[in-house]
């Protein structure tokens, strides 16, 4: 911003938008074969969970009210500027509704009758209920709400209180924990088994959490200002890099100060910040993170300028990939031969390391069970060392 003249001023300013698309998604696995007895089939399944983006939401809300401004009794102020920040504090979803409380926190510059700049911080709080369908109520809800207008207008005859009328839009995302059962394997005691396979993601929850870094920055105006009028933070985006094990984020701060210099004149210090924030995880994680300051910025004057202090939150998200091999499709082929030519009714062997009891049953085309009970066996390891009796499926 710079002043023309006595009557116009230059406002330049760089928008920037954050987009997130979303579309459903769906990955098809299987968890098992229809009358798997029919064609003696033996399934090896694997139980794993998922977490999982299961919902969407949006939702628009208007709410209004009034606001007294801090002035001496009599007097009318006149507003400067006015700056909100809505704030989540705490949601929570009962059935198909999710309930979301919070404040708008606003930080209002006033200008008194003999021309004196005063700031002051007020909140006006809000809850709503949002419907959420299909998600139950053991899910984690990742809130925002983003104000989209704010207008006021004078309320009473003083000229000391505001009414004030926000538009918020809520968004909400609902990450649930799904179990997921794979057929991971199987094959025939009756017949040669042509086995297909493909690999399928699941997807594992390693940190959900808030970090708060604290700033502690010197704006150095070369010359000791007489007071801080005034004092605010902008962020902006928020960069990723790996060190690593660990997942390094940086946030882009700009930090003002509105300030009177020695001559009692307003003058404003604008300066850049880069704020970091580290995290465990493991190559190849995903990591979505969003950036707050949800407190009030302090600035005072020091030596030389004017201290500022401030603190950010980075709410995070980090999810690793699991792959598991899992069966696509398979098809019967010949029938097993039974005691007949060269295949023997009973074989007598040890078994190889890292050779379980399924790989011995499907080698010899027959069942777990059946060797546990012609061993006299109980399920678990196999004995290390101990010839074992697999009988064959007649």
């Amino acid at each position: 911003a710079r002043a023309l003249n006595p009557r116009k001023v230059l406002l330049r300013a760089d928008l920037a938008v954050d987009m997130t698309a979303f579309q459903p998604w769906e990955q098809v696995c299987c968890q098992g074969v229809l009358e798997p007895e029919e064609h003696g089939v033996q399934e090896k399944l694997a139980q794993g969970e998922s977490y999982l983006l299961s919902a969407v939401q949006e939702k628009p809300f208007t709410f209004s009210d009034q606001v007294r401004l801090s002035a001496p009794a009599g007097e009318r102020v006149q507003l400067l500027s006015c700056r909100a920040l809505p704030l989540c504090g705490e949601s929570k979803l009962i059935g198909t509704k999710l309930i979301f409380k919070g404040t708008l926190e606003l930080q209002l510059l006033l200008q008194e009758a003999g021309g004196a700049l005063t700031a002051c911080r007020e909140s006006m709080p809000f809850s709503q209920v949002m419907e959420v369908p299909g998600v139950g109520e053991g899910g984690d809800c990742r809130l925002a709400v983003e104000l989209t207008q704010l207008s006021w207008e004078e309320a009473g005859e003083d000229g000391r209180a505001l009414e004030l009328t926000a538009d918020l839009l809520a968004q909400a995302q609902v990450w649930s924990r799904r179990p997921v059962s794979l057929l991971q394997d199987l094959y025939s005691t009756g017949f040669q088994t042509q086995v297909e396979r493909e690999e399928v993601s699941l997807w594992q929850l390693l940190e959900l959490s808030s970090r708060a870094q604290n700033v502690r920055e010197l704006f150095e105006t070369g010359a000791l200002p007489r007071s801080v009028v005034d004092s605010w933070v902008s962020l902006g985006e928020v960069r990723r890099s790996r060190e690593g094990e660990q997942l390094v984020l940086e946030g882009e701060v700009r930090a003002a100060v509105l300030y009177l210099d020695e001559e009692e004149a307003p003058q404003v210090f604008q300066k850049d910040l880069t704020v970091a924030c580290r995290l465990d995880a493991p190559a190849g994680a995903l990591c979505r993170c969003r950036m707050i300051a949800p407190g009030e910025v302090f600035a005072a004057p020091a030596a030389g300028g004017v201290e500022v202090r401030f603190a950010v939150d980075f709410q995070c998200l980090v999810l690793e990939e699991k792959k598991l091999t899992a069966v696509c499709a398979a098809s019967l082929g010949e029938p097993r031969s039974r005691g007949e030519g060269s295949q023997p009714s009973v074989v007598l062997r040890l078994a190889e390391p890292g050779e379980g009891l399924w790989e011995l049953a499907k080698c010899y085309g027959t069942t777990t069970q059946k060797i546990l009970q012609a061993n006299q066996l109980e399920e678990g390891a196999l004995p290390a060392g101990r010839m074992l009796l697999i009988p064959s499926v007649r």
